[in-house]
């Protein structure tokens, strides 16, 4: 069990997150090189893997999967877009 404590808007952002990458939502990022990066969220993976949570997995720790408009395979952290959703430097684009 975690340690870590989950917060509402943890959990509020993780539940976008989530339903973005169920969604294939178009989502936006900016990068701290001031770039920003746009592709369709595909799904969430565990760390290092391309294999879905399961049971025993704190999605904290997983990484949503994303395919950019310029064709390149990224797999961000959760624990970036999280707190850039607050930030407002990561947005999921209304369908």
């Amino acid at each position: 069990m975690s340690e870590r404590i989950l917060t509402m808007p943890e959990a509020a952002a993780l539940g976008q997150i989530v339903s973005a990458a169920a969604d294939s939502a178009k989502v936006a990022r900016l990068l701290e090189s001031g770039d920003v990066a746009e592709g369709t969220a595909r799904a969430i993976h565990t760390a290092g893997s391309e294999y879905r949570p399961g049971p025993g997995d704190d999605l904290r720790d997983c990484r949503l999967h994303v395919t950019t408009d310029h064709g390149f395979e990224v797999w961000w952290p959760l624990s970036e877009p999280v707190p850039a959703l607050e930030e407002t430097t990561f947005v999921i684009r209304p369908a």
